[in-house]
């Protein structure tokens, strides 16, 4: 009797084995939940996969696949901060082209008010 709950348990934790793999093997990197701390949502995963928590910890079969899956997700972060990265210096060089474009109108704006003393001889009101 205690072999036959002992088979149980193993058939059982293969099954959350080949059930976890297989969700890895489907889900893109971009749509795996992802926690605070930029690893795989453990919680999240294992509710949607039926499996508890507590397998996690117990099976390191499962723990590889989650160690696996967080190298995936890092390797990938890794190329979303270096495009977030490129954003940001992108949006900071358009906005100091921005600024420089409103001083060059400002002093074009200068200029042609100078001009129109030079032409007739009293300067208009801004």
């Amino acid at each position: 009797m205690n072999t036959d709950i002992q088979h149980d348990r193993h058939k059982q934790a293969r099954a959350n084995e080949d059930r976890l793999k297989a969700w890895i093997d489907l889900t893109p990197v971009s749509d795996i939940p992802v926690n605070q701390f930029g690893e795989s949502s453990r919680m999240q995963i294992c509710n949607t996969l039926n499996i508890s928590r507590s397998t996690v910890r117990s099976n390191p079969r499962i723990r590889d696949l989650f160690a696996e899956l967080d190298e995936r997700i890092k390797k990938n972060n890794v190329s979303r901060s270096n495009a977030k990265r490129k954003l940001t210096r992108r949006a900071r060089e358009l906005k100091y082209v921005s600024g420089l474009q409103e001083r060059v109108d400002e002093a074009e704006l200068r200029c042609a008010r100078f001009q129109y003393l030079e032409d007739n001889g009293h300067l208009l009101r801004e």
